[in-house]
């Protein structure tokens, strides 16, 4: 298991990862960007108060649709401040909390995310391009 596709979107502000679990309901970029823009209209003014976001498309054994979406917020003023996270879990479209917000990979992900952003000196910078897939394919080595 791991993440096999990943796009910014710097319009929307935002990264999108597509896990290995999720790539029967999202074949395509287009799926994922369809799902994405549907589930945003759906919670426009939650995903507004934030700087930026990061979201885990992947889908569980019901081979449901399921986004893992997490708002930063608190760096657009101070770049180099510690930001802070707010985490959906989007089912089928419908926006929850306070539940399960991701497995993991997730977690391994967005600490890697993070490090790239205090690599970088801005917002625009850090929305410019996505990190490195290689070492994020394959998650199922244990020491």
């Amino acid at each position: 298991m791991g993440f096999i596709n990943a796009k910014v979107y710097p319009e929307l502000k935002g990264k999108v990862y597509l896990h290995s679990s999720g790539k029967e309901n999202y074949p395509t970029e287009n799926d994922s960007l369809h799902y994405l823009m549907n589930c945003i209209a759906n919670n426009r003014k939650e995903v507004e108060k934030g700087d930026y976001f990061i979201s885990i498309l992947w889908s569980n054994s019901k081979k449901e649709k399921l986004m893992d979406f997490f708002r930063y917020s608190g760096v657009k003023e101070n770049w180099e401040s510690n930001p802070d996270i707010s985490p959906w879990v989007v089912n089928n479209g419908i926006w929850r909390k306070n539940q399960s917000i991701t497995c993991g990979d997730g977690i391994i992900l967005l600490g890697r995310e993070e490090e790239y952003r205090r690599c970088t000196k801005n917002l625009n910078e850090y929305l410019s391009q996505i990190i490195s897939l290689e070492n994020l394919k394959d998650l199922t080595e244990f020491i």
